[in-house]
């Protein structure tokens, strides 16, 4: 995973871990600095890895399938 997909799935995770849900693409744009575009290129990457599963064009959809090593490690 490259910089950009950790972050983004790191955001992706607090996100759902607080508020019990996924964001919106306007949250994601502004917490990552990134154009939709860039942000479906970022999640269709992470798709085809196996991280996690979207319905293309609704960011609300995304299901993590695989948390990061970073997060797995402070949950132990």
């Amino acid at each position: 995973m490259n910089d950009s997909e950790r972050k983004l799935v790191r955001i992706l995770y607090n996100h759902f871990s607080k508020n019990r849900c996924m964001p919106g693409w306007t949250f994601l744009i502004r917490s990552t600095g990134k154009t939709k575009p860039q942000l479906i290129d970022t999640l269709d990457g992470l798709q085809v890895t196996g991280v996690l599963t979207w319905s293309e064009q609704e960011p609300t959809t995304i299901q993590l399938l695989q948390l990061p090593s970073s997060i797995k490690r402070h949950q132990q």
